[in-house]
């Protein structure tokens, strides 16, 4: 069993324009050989991801926290509130738009895990 405690992971940080905070709560570096990641991702106010894709994995994303929009390559327009839940199979593009007046946040879920290394390398701006 390992135990995690959410307010006491580090928050990675994306560089500018696309700036916004995550933090890896299950991963290879704390989890021997997972077969998912988990993490959670923090939009402030007006910030936003730029449109990306992951071939290879599925993305789950569960709202918990503000409002925003997720665009979909064919134009598709997504309203996220809390509660919401969405399911990427591989190779769906989309891209995360904070359109509230707080934080939107969300817990992200890949399987298999893989796409969380690249967040570890943001700059780490909280422990």
């Amino acid at each position: 069993m390992k135990k995690f405690h959410i307010n006491e992971l580090e928050i990675y940080e994306a560089e500018a324009p696309f700036t916004r905070q995550n933090k890896i709560i299950i991963d290879a570096k704390n989890v021997e050989n997972p077969p998912f990641s988990l993490g959670m991702g923090i939009y402030r106010q007006g910030e936003n991801a730029q449109m990306h894709v992951h071939e290879n994995e599925v993305e789950v994303m569960i709202f918990t926290k503000g409002k925003g929009q997720i665009k979909l390559e064919d134009g598709t327009i997504i309203d996220l509130e809390p509660g919401l839940v969405l399911y990427f199979p591989p190779g769906e593009p989309h891209q995360i738009f904070n359109t509230g007046e707080g934080n939107l946040e969300f817990l992200f879920i890949y399987s298999p895990a893989g796409p969380e290394a690249g967040i570890r390398e943001w700059k780490v701006v909280s422990k």
